[in-house]
């Protein structure tokens, strides 16, 4: 309502407007009727359900919309409630633009900054202390202005600090808008590689740099780097140096065993994969190893309620 009301009272000139859609996070709580619509069950409440028995490891902030519920499917469908919703509203948006007649001459660019764990790998209605494929692949989707020629889904990894200079280059701004990120426009005119792999960090939690301020030994647990090609993925953690190798089919996420490659070329590339996960490493020890900002009470409670610096 917000975006669409400064929609209408700003100039019929160019405009930037971000809209966050904040639903999908938890508690998940989803507006009627989204929060009927995915669920295929009775009672969320039956005694006689079990599945809730295998979640572990419960945020603090899902604890209290979820006393009591024992089937897990009902909170995966409060989850894709949510998606739905947030989905809706993006409607209302693309709505706007059709009727003013700015379609035509407006980028519009939906993205999502994580995925969640609902079960994967035993991560549960959560994200941000792993780096699987349900945390990584998110949507990423672009609807081009008119001038622009349309294309098909494009198969590269690309990451999401690509969009600053993407959007400064389809818009004409200027080239230092484009941080550390690269232009997906040679991906979007002839299928240009811009980035050999997408790279992702799961760094650390508050709690943990606590406790090696009072125990310097103390392990750098959520300190995870990744590198993710179009088939493979390699993993790197910091606290112990373990790695871990996952190929792909489609979405699907496989382990594989680090050292038993296939074929000498399939070594090659998880070998380059490695080497590219250690330099990631390297380089986020160096910029964000640092004490942490300061914030302010309010920014601290905020990130609190949503679990970002209590998990440990």
């Amino acid at each position: 309502d917000e975006a669409l009301s400064w929609l209408d009272a700003a100039p019929d000139a160019p405009f930037f407007c971000w809209v966050h859609l904040f639903d999908a996070h938890g508690p998940y709580e989803p507006a009627d009727p989204w929060n009927q619509r995915y669920y295929r069950g009775t009672d969320p409440y039956d005694p006689a359900n079990r599945s809730m028995d295998r979640v572990d490891h419960l945020p603090d902030y899902m604890q209290s919309s979820l006393h009591g519920v024992t089937d897990a499917d009902w909170v995966v469908a409060q989850y894709d409630g949510e998606i739905a919703h947030a989905d809706y509203q993006l409607q209302r948006l693309l709505d706007w633009l059709d009727a003013r007649g700015r379609a035509r001459d407006t980028l519009v660019v939906n993205a999502g900054d994580h995925g969640e764990g609902l079960g994967e790998h035993g991560e549960w209605f959560t994200h941000g202390a792993e780096l699987h494929e349900v945390d990584l692949h998110v949507p990423l989707a672009l609807r081009l202005p008119a001038s622009v020629p349309p294309r098909a889904p494009v198969l590269h990894p690309v990451e999401l600090a690509d969009l600053a200079p993407t959007i400064a280059d389809l818009a004409g701004l200027p080239a230092e808008l484009a941080h550390e990120g690269r232009s997906l426009r040679g991906v979007i005119a002839s299928d240009d590689v811009v980035r050999p792999v997408a790279r992702a960090v799961a760094w650390d939690m508050e709690a943990n740099r606590a406790k090696r301020r009072e125990q310097p030994g103390f392990p750098p647990t959520f300190r995870i780097v990744s590198v993710r090609g179009p088939d493979d993925r390699f993993e790197l953690r910091d606290a112990t140096g373990a790695t871990r190798w996952f190929r792909y089919d489609g979405l699907d996420e496989t382990e594989g065993a680090v050292g038993m490659y296939g074929s000498p070329m399939e070594q090659v590339k998880v070998q380059a994969l490695e080497r590219a996960a250690g330099t990631l490493l390297d380089q986020a020890i160096e910029g964000w190893g640092s004490p942490e900002q300061q914030m302010s009470d309010a920014d601290r409670a905020m990130l609190e309620a949503l679990g970002y610096i209590d998990e440990e």
